[in-house]
């Protein structure tokens, strides 16, 4: 018999090679800028669905927004408003102040000098520089503000602030900021703005501790996966208090509210032009708008994040790949053991759960598990599991057919169609190789036919008997029999092989073909009366149920699947004895005991059968037992 495709290559050896090859195709997509980009949209989305973080209490914000500017009716801001709100900030004595805005131009000596003036009376406030690229220049603060000092990182050795940092900030290849540098470029005396400020907030230096962290005091911060020395920062929403510089001017803020905080102070007016996108601008507010950061707000949110430890972490390249790679190769091979109809649930399944582990470890670990690739992933189990599906289904049609052919081929010359279709229904029961099964064997033979045909054209023989035994046939496949073979005249069937409807059924069946046998020879005598050349007729029958080997016989290019046996020589000796006891069925005690209760049966004697050493009885048999209710057998016990 054939088997399948999933029995030549075991299954999980099958979903290991398929998700070998769905995880290279992911190696190659993990290259392209397209699924880096799809990455960083999961990575908003994560941050969308994280509860609201609480606003930070050590950092707040004093912004130079819109209405300020309106206010002013001047832009760029004057440095005597700056002085102004510096010294309204410094009267609530708190920790830092962080200036958010270059001052690397002269804005007339008078105005430099109210700055300069207010930087010093309140001896804690760091100034801000621009680190250059090819698009922007490099932007110190004017010597009277600050003086770089080179030797000790952020220092001013001269000028009136008390510590710089440059503001730039990474920008992602969609133009979303969603991190912060922790440490400066290589030879580059200045500190990142924010880290400037934390370090100076815990009296400690930001100092790398291993290749992927930096050491803030006892914090440790992890780098991210982006070459830059950056971090990604904890959003909250908003990422900051904000009060307005306008309120403040207007007095309308206590300067209390400043005292023991960092305080920064930058702009979010269109003027100052320092908006950005980050992931909070996935995220739709109360107003319906969707929200830009000032450069301010964002090293706010860098600066609590440092302070609090609670940068996100990037899962390692390896333990991502890993864990794709088992969570496919898990799911694909889920697919290729259920039924078809539940690949598409199952997968739904394991990309909800996928989403549902990313969610999970970024709220409860701070840690991004980047989902999208493993999304990719099983996403592609779909074609490459209905794709191998159709490949096997093809497969196993064709060793499906031939296996009919072959089944057919052996069967559906003895039987009728549908016993045929059960055949193959049941082939699971079929051993073609021979095995040991109870039989009821029916043998016919017509009397006296070399008497009959003896000096008769050959031809008439040929067509009269075809006649006749087509006739019997029908007979046999009404009643499901397994029309054996034609040995000249004689007729032998089988019942129970090749499958059996019980021992009792299969004799009862094998004895109503022998009454009908009988009737019909009748028929066709009559049928035939004026026919010369189709002389009348008489057959007899013997029936014996026993023991048979069953299975293929004969050589390599032909093959036969038969009975062989005592049962089917004593069935053969059995219709012999019909000539003896002058009746048309003969049959064995073993089969007279299986069908008593469906036929009126009689014994005829007990008489010897040639090549079997012990007499045995013989019965004959009527017609149905008019005390039984219907031809089928009795319960098999």
């Amino acid at each position: 018999m054939f088997r399948s495709l999933a029995n030549r290559i075991p299954r999980l050896i099958l979903a290991l090679a398929l998700a070998c090859l769905i995880f290279f195709v992911l190696l190659f997509i993990s290259t392209l800028p397209a699924e880096r980009d799809m990455e960083l949209w999961g990575y908003d989305l994560l941050v969308g669905w994280s509860p609201n973080k609480s606003v930070s209490n050590q950092v707040l914000v004093v912004d130079f927004d819109d209405d300020t500017i309106d206010n002013l009716h001047q832009y760029p801001i004057p440095r005597t408003t700056l002085a102004n709100v510096i010294d309204k900030v410094s009267a609530g004595h708190p920790d830092l102040i962080g200036l958010d805005i270059i001052l690397s131009d002269k804005h007339g000596v008078d105005e430099d000098q109210a700055l300069t003036t207010s930087l010093s009376s309140a001896g804690n406030v760091v100034v801000a520089a621009q680190l250059g690229s090819s698009d922007i220049p490099v932007g110190y603060p004017l010597p009277e503000f600050c003086e770089v000092d080179l030797s000790i990182p952020s220092a001013c050795k001269k000028g009136a602030a008390f510590a710089v940092g440059f503001i730039n900030m990474p920008v992602d290849d969609d133009g979303f900021v969603r991190r912060s540098f922790l440490l400066p470029p290589k030879h580059f005396p200045v500190l990142p703005f924010s880290v400037a400020i934390a370090s100076n907030h815990v009296r400690q230096p930001i100092i790398p501790c291993g290749t992927e962290s930096v050491c803030l005091g006892s914090s440790t911060i992890a780098m991210d996966d982006s070459d830059l020395r950056t971090a990604l920062i904890a959003w909250s929403n908003p990422p900051a208090q904000v009060v307005s510089a306008s309120d403040l001017l207007a007095n309308r803020i206590s300067s209390t509210l400043f005292t023991g905080k960092i305080v920064l102070i930058g702009q979010s007016s269109a003027a100052g032009n320092d908006r950005h996108f980050t992931p909070l601008f996935r995220i739709r507010q109360a107003n319906g708008r969707h929200m830009q950061v000032s450069g301010a707000e964002i090293h706010a949110a860098s600066i609590s994040t440092l302070l609090d430890d609670s940068a996100i972490r990037v899962l390692h390249r390896t333990v991502l790949l890993s864990v794709i790679f088992l969570w496919v190769y898990a799911t694909l091979t889920s697919v290729l053991c259920l039924a078809p109809r539940f690949s598409v649930p199952l997968v739904i399944a394991a990309m909800g759960a996928a989403l549902a582990m990313a969610v999970w470890l970024f709220l409860n670990h701070h840690i991004w598990f980047q989902f999208v690739l493993c999304e990719l992933g099983l996403l592609l189990l779909l074609p490459t599991g209905f794709g191998y599906r159709f490949l096997e289904e093809r497969w196993w049609k064709g060793a499906v057919e031939e296996e009919r052919a072959q089944l057919m081929n052996l069967f559906s010359r003895y039987v009728s169609e549908e016993v045929a279709s059960e055949i193959w229904d049941r082939r699971s029961e079929l051993i073609l190789t021979g095995e040991e099964r109870t039989a009821t064997i029916l043998f016919s033979d017509i009397r006296n036919f070399t008497e009959m045909t003896t000096g008769k054209p050959s031809a008439e023989i040929v067509a009269w008997l075809n006649a006749y035994l087509g006739a019997m046939g029908k007979v046999v496949k009404n009643n499901r029999g397994f029309l054996n073979k034609y040995i000249g005249d004689g007729i032998m069937v089988v019942y129970g092989v090749p499958i059996s409807e019980g021992k009792t059924q299969d004799a009862v069946r094998a004895v109503n073909t022998a009454l009908q046998m009988i009737e019909e020879v009748e028929n066709f005598n009559l049928q035939n009366q004026h026919t010369p050349n189709y002389p009348s007729i008489k057959i007899g029958i013997g029936i014996h149920t026993g023991e048979v080997t069953a299975g293929n016989i004969g050589s390599k290019d032909r093959l036969e699947y038969s009975v062989i046996g005592e049962a089917v020589n004593l069935a053969s000796r059995l219709e012999s004895l019909t000539k003896e006891f002058g009746v048309g069925i003969t049959l064995s005690p073993q089969t007279q005991e299986l069908v008593k209760h469906q036929f009126e049966t009689e014994l005829l004697g007990l008489t010897a059968v040639r090549g079997f050493s012990q007499p045995i009885s013989v019965y004959t048999v009527h017609r149905f037992n008019s005390r039984s209710q219907c031809a089928s057998a009795e319960p098999e016990p």
